[in-house]
């Protein structure tokens, strides 16, 4: 009887041992997937953005950064974030998904 309780306790004792890098890694893991979500919601800037920089926002495709691109060439900086509503492809729908992501 002595002995099945020193080996449950054994192996109580080794699981604990087992599981706890495993929490310490998720820790870390759950520590650098924050870091990452964190950097992801740098905005993007309308009016000095490039092609590439623009087609990073969620949403945006090259045919919507070259329009964007074209719209400040011949219209000037935009002047708020609602201003982008302006370019063909981009209305209210699609703004609201985008505006967490962008800036002028």
């Amino acid at each position: 009887m002595k002995l099945v309780s020193f080996l449950s306790l054994m192996f109580v004792c080794l699981s604990v041992f087992a599981v706890l890098p495993a929490v310490r890694c998720f820790a870390e893991v759950k520590d650098s997937v924050a870091t990452i979500q964190d950097s992801a919601t740098i905005a993007v800037n309308l009016n000095s953005a490039s092609k590439d920089e623009l087609i990073q926002v969620t949403g945006l495709g090259p045919t919507l950064a070259d329009r964007i691109i074209a719209y400040r060439s011949e219209y000037g900086p935009f002047e708020s974030l609602e201003d982008v509503m302006s370019v063909k492809g981009i209305g209210e729908a699609k703004f609201k998904k985008i505006q967490s992501m962008i800036t002028v």
